[in-house]
């Protein structure tokens, strides 16, 4: 059997290994290098959904989490290149009376729920400032406690990502970068002419859209907008890089609104904007730049002197209910999709890649991923 992946980012890399370690003959095409966009514009951070938010997706989320750190030990032994994941925790600042009462909630959920990554110490926890500040020093005062999960962890994107490679690599995946699909119907065209595969998966992610309907949305009938309705937008997001102040002790993530600091060896990473309106425009911008150096001083005054490493952007792919797309496309025969992941993507790379690979080869829909498939959608 041979499958052809459009889209090297994390979910194709990681859907290309699974199904070449079922002794699948596989072809990967992307217009760029591996994970060249929004896999490498992330910060690596991994966090947990509230305990107490219980969709589809929280939920498929989570399990996926708890699978990272096997996922990532099992990738490392395959290909012996280093895999560096921690489990630094999250603290997230708290605004409101309101608000500390939910954490607490929260907390009460995640040591009933949660596999116990803390233990002895609780798997979430509510903090007050002096109890923060003993473990992150040089924070800003706050007012309403920090909630503390010591489930959410960080992995080094770069070294995913190559290890990745490397594992599809090792079982004879092909990679055509510098190639792109242009058509989703068998035989299925590229840039780098005519692919013969027994199946397509799309994982292009911000650019599934324009595959699929020039309106950008599911096909309902194998072309031309569809009945789904879910377009797959680009919601850019932006990212810095700052030197770490040699005497810092930033020890968890720090989360306060839409802006959060992972402190990584020598450097604290800065994320991240969120900009639906600025289209396929992957540039960074000043105004972005001062909005996170902003927030960042706001959280940990001390990053004021420190020097910027880098800025960079790069484009989440969304859908309009903000749920992934992931399953066989109506009525287009052996086509099946993965994107629309959002903010979610590297983290559910382990559960995803293992539920696509077994609904391609196996032929039929795994239940975890019902709440996903594109509408109407059908094994033909």
């Amino acid at each position: 059997m041979k499958i052809l992946i459009a889209g090297a980012g994390v979910i194709g890399l990681s859907c290309a290994w699974r199904l070449a370690k079922q002794g699948v003959q596989v072809v990967v095409v992307d217009p760029r290098s591996a994970a060249h966009g929004a896999t490498l514009a992330a910060l690596g951070a991994l966090w947990p959904a509230s305990p107490l938010a219980n969709g589809p997706l929280q939920t498929f989320h989570r399990a996926s989490l708890w699978q990272f750190e096997s996922f990532a030990k099992e990738l490392a032994a395959e290909t012996q290149l280093p895999i560096s994941f921690k489990r630094l925790g999250r603290m997230e600042i708290l605004n409101s009376i309101k608000a500390n009462a939910r954490a607490k909630e929260e907390a009460l959920a995640a040591q009933r729920d949660w596999p116990a990554f803390a233990a002895p110490a609780p798997t979430m926890e509510v903090l007050d400032f002096p109890q923060a500040s003993q473990i992150n020093r040089g924070i800003a005062p706050f007012n309403y406690g920090v909630l503390h999960c010591h489930a959410t962890a960080q992995v080094n994107v770069v070294e995913l990502v190559a290890a990745l490679e490397k594992a599809c690599r090792g079982r004879e995946v092909q990679f055509h970068f510098g190639a792109s699909l242009t058509s989703i119907t068998s035989p299925f065209q590229t840039t780098a002419g005519p692919m013969s595969a027994d199946a397509l998966l799309l994982a292009t992610g911000a650019w599934s859209s324009q595959l699929l309907a020039p309106s950008g949305k599911l096909p309902a009938d194998g072309g031309g907008p569809g009945a789904d309705g879910r377009a797959i937008m680009p919601a850019k997001g932006q990212g810095l890089a700052l030197a770490a102040p040699s005497s810092h002790s930033l020890k968890t993530i720090l989360k306060s609104g839409k802006i959060y600091l992972v402190p990584w060896e020598t450097e604290i990473l800065v994320g991240s904007t969120t900009e639906p309106e600025a289209g396929f425009d992957e540039s960074p911008t000043s105004e972005g730049r001062e909005k996170l150096l902003a927030g960042a001083i706001a959280l940990f005054p001390e990053l004021k002197a420190s020097k910027l490493l880098r800025h960079w952007a790069g484009l989440r792919p969304d859908s309009a209910d903000d749920l992934p797309i992931m399953g066989p496309l109506p009525a287009i025969p052996n086509v099946f999709i993965c994107a629309g992941h959002y903010k979610t993507g590297l983290g559910l790379a382990p559960r995803v890649s293992d539920l696509m690979a077994r609904t391609i080869l196996k032929k039929n829909i795994p239940p975890e991923l019902v709440a996903f498939l594109p509408r109407n959608s059908i094994l033909v």
